[in-house]
């Protein structure tokens, strides 16, 4: 039935120093959306639903993810907390999702999840940050699954 969304984003930043993937938080949050989408889209469900995702400034993010690691601004994160539930049967999805997306450039991820139409855009106002329902992220995918 899904993951936590802090332990998921602990196991990848786990997988990213590991395999020396480095990442910032700003990157993590576009990861962390990408793989949700991905993860959603392969028939396994909603990776995590105890967290949603905001439509911030620079695209989707998980506030309690965020906050995990903001102290890493944009500089690369080098440490994290162990994920407090086992990851083993989701850890090489994590992997290959971290593989895909960390060597795009931080603008291009950013990009992606502004495209007109996105969750993020149907929800984006200046000055807010509005929670993306999963079911319209779900729609999103599906209907991008499809074409």
């Amino acid at each position: 039935m899904g993951y936590k969304a802090v332990d998921v984003a602990r196991r990848m930043v786990q997988l990213s120093i590991e395999n020396k993937l480095w990442i910032t938080n700003l990157q993590l949050q576009k990861i962390l959306y990408f793989t949700w989408i991905d993860y959603y889209k392969k028939g396994n469900g909603r990776l995590f639903e105890d967290k949603k995702f905001e439509a911030w400034k620079y695209g989707p993010v998980v506030k309690e993810v965020y906050y995990e690691y903001w102290l890493n601004v944009s500089r690369l994160i080098f440490f994290t907390k162990e994920p407090e539930e086992d990851m083993s049967d989701v850890s090489d999805f994590l992997l290959d999702s971290l593989k895909k997306y960390q060597p795009m450039k931080t603008s291009v991820l950013v990009d992606m999840a502004h495209e007109e139409g996105s969750p993020w855009a149907d929800r984006y106002e200046i000055g807010k940050k509005e929670e993306i329902p999963f079911s319209l992220i779900e729609r999103s995918a599906s209907a991008n699954s499809e074409s």
